[in-house]
């Protein structure tokens, strides 16, 4: 099983996830011209099914290339 920050992008960009605010990013936020509320605690990050329907489309296409076979 593969492991480090290229797997973990990864399942971020396909389940999504919640982070807690920090001071160090709520100042990163406000360089960039963006300010949180003071409310603001978490920031959901909603995922992207990208690789479960590449995966399904992909099984889809080899079932109809087998079945040509």
């Amino acid at each position: 099983v593969a492991s480090g920050k290229p797997t973990m992008v990864a399942k971020v960009q396909e389940y999504g996830t919640t982070i807690k605010v920090t001071e160090k990013m709520r100042s990163w936020f406000r360089g960039s011209g963006i300010n949180l509320k003071s409310s603001t605690v978490f920031i959901r990050i909603p995922g992207r099914k990208f690789w479960s329907k590449s995966l399904m489309t992909a099984k889809k296409i080899s079932k109809i290339q087998l079945k040509k076979i």
